[in-house]
């Protein structure tokens, strides 16, 4: 078994000191846990959080039955207690600083686990677990999201509270997530059908008039949102058409939408600036989905998926 060697943590060398946090790590990567490590503030006159003593010295081995012990250059949490409890105790008797200073080494071990939080959320394309770490703290399940999309999700969230139930939001959202552009929004009437129980019935029930009387069976609900998604390729409008890539978009869409108003997506796919070239899909040719009456004319493309516009 290889034998762990104390390293030199209190001698600067030209232009670099180690500090609580760059002396802690090493440590921990020779295998040194964090409660074989005591801490002890030793006043002002370095720079803050810098090592300047350390025991065993440099060299020595460090077995599983040894300790290790670091001056920390800083104000211990004896000077954050009011002035009026900074008295002295005989020489036989623990004083308050001598009790208050046992607080330093957690207060201490905490703060350097603080401060190295932001590499535990470390968000880049190259780091998935940071990234899932991220996304679980908002109440989103990373495993409900594709992989390649954690990323574009963690860089949203923290600002989807500004960007969701609003235009430019919504246009935002779907672009930046799925790169879907938006090209309109609308709104339509929507009804809630009543059971039988719940309609007005002259002379027998629910008569009242301006306060329980219903004309029909159906009330006006909340509007309608209506999102036309597009212009697209037919081959995005297809991709979309598989299982996944539609649960994919509904979970975009009730993520950016109000939650409270139903919506529908439509598509706008290709240009309907041009006419129905039956029999050619990717010439407006494909019924109920880009079949439009459109006038202008355009060259025979059909092999291409982009049609010929005119100059």
């Amino acid at each position: 078994m290889k034998t762990v060697i104390m390293p030199d943590l209190s001698t600067p060398a030209h232009g670099f000191h180690h500090t609580l946090d760059s002396a802690l790590e090493i440590l921990a990567h020779l295998g040194v846990p964090f409660h074989r490590i005591d801490l002890r503030m030793e006043g002002a006159g370095h720079p803050n959080c810098a090592i300047i003593s350390q025991s065993p010295k440099a060299g020595s081995a460090l077995t599983n039955d040894i300790r290790v012990s670091l001056g920390v250059s800083g104000s211990s949490t004896f000077y954050d207690i009011p002035a009026g409890m900074w008295e002295s105790k005989p020489e036989e008797e623990p004083s308050v600083d001598d009790i208050v200073r046992v607080f330093d080494d957690p207060l201490e071990k905490t703060a350097s686990w603080i401060r190295k939080g932001s590499r535990l959320f470390e968000i880049s394309p190259e780091n998935a677990a940071a990234c899932e770490r991220w996304i679980s703290l908002f109440g989103i399940r990373p495993e409900d999201w594709p992989s390649w999309l954690h990323y574009r999700l963690a860089l949203l969230l923290p600002s989807l509270h500004r960007l969701a139930g609003t235009k430019n939001g919504v246009c935002f959202c779907f672009g930046f997530l799925l790169d879907l552009p938006i090209e309109s929004f609308s709104h339509r009437a929507t009804y809630l059908d009543l059971a039988a129980s719940e309609c007005s019935r002259l002379s027998a029930d629910k008569q009242r008039v301006a306060m329980d009387l219903l004309v029909g069976t159906k009330i006006e609900g909340w509007r309608g949102l209506i999102v036309v998604l597009g212009p697209v390729p037919l081959s995005t409008f297809m991709e979309f058409r598989d299982a996944s890539q539609a649960r994919l978009l509904a979970a975009v869409a009730d993520l950016c939408l109000p939650c409270y108003q139903p919506y529908r997506l439509e598509w706008k796919v290709l240009d309907s600036r041009f006419p129905v070239r039956l029999a050619h899909a990717h010439q407006n040719g494909l019924l109920a989905v880009n079949s439009y009456l459109g006038a202008t004319p355009y060259e025979l493309s059909l092999n291409s998926e982009e049609m010929s516009r005119p100059a």
